[in-house]
């Protein structure tokens, strides 16, 4: 079974179940500890709809969350995260956010580069 997390009718990412449950209840926990929307609709017959909009709002939000936090377990969390939510915008066509220092913009560029390689359309 797999799961596809789809912008109308493109899909950004076809994972199988375990690896598409655990992120979409990821980012659940994660918004609802930013006090924010994921962007993530629910899992209907193995669909998982994207607001672009809310969702590039939340990976805003949690990446900022990242920059500003010196808590290394907050850090921890969120960096497990943030590179396949960042693949999912480049693959929708958005920029991701930003990194405030040259080399953390370049950790998330290797990690997105290692997650999308994992990262299955179909």
């Amino acid at each position: 079974m797999s799961i596809s997390f789809d912008l109308g009718d493109e899909v950004l990412w076809w994972p199988s179940n375990l690896p598409g449950r655990l992120f979409k209840g990821y980012a659940e926990s994660i918004a609802d500890a930013l006090k924010t929307r994921s962007g993530l609709g629910d899992i209907i017959e193995d669909e998982c709809a994207i607001d672009l909009p809310a969702f590039e709002a939340f990976v805003a939000t949690a990446s900022d969350r990242y920059e500003k936090t010196t808590h290394p377990i907050v850090r921890s969390l969120l960096f497990a995260f943030i590179p396949t939510a960042q693949v999912l915008l480049e693959r929708a066509g958005r920029d991701v956010p930003r990194a405030e220092s040259d080399q953390q913009e370049a950790v998330w560029a290797a990690m997105r580069k290692e997650h999308a390689a994992s990262m299955s359309r179909s």
